[in-house]
């Protein structure tokens, strides 16, 4: 069953590469970075930490988003609502005066 080939088929290229402009295909440029610099040894493993690195972004700015974005659910009692109103009162009075 493995044997069966299409007319025009070509093998199936399992190198990494950019989509290619101009007929010209190209190996993105962090998988070449992580390569010089000898973080990695082959495409697929550049491939595997630049995934990691997206999921790692990811994961922080979700903690990031409800640890700091969050509100806080706390009832404001009527006391201090009326406690409120009263403190913008005198605030407006204090700032008509100095006007």
């Amino acid at each position: 069953m493995d044997d069966v080939q299409f007319e025009g088929e070509e093998p199936i290229n399992t190198s990494y590469t950019s989509r290619s402009i101009l007929g010209t295909s190209e190996i993105p440029g962090m998988v070449k970075v992580l390569k010089k610099t000898g973080v990695v040894k082959n495409d697929k493993q550049a491939f595997r930490v630049l995934f990691g690195v997206i999921l790692a972004c990811i994961v922080i700015a979700i903690c990031v988003f409800v640890l700091f974005v969050r509100t806080p659910k706390r009832q404001i009692s009527p006391e201090e609502i009326e406690r409120m109103k009263a403190q913008g009162a005198s605030q407006q009075n204090i700032n008509s005066h100095e006007e």
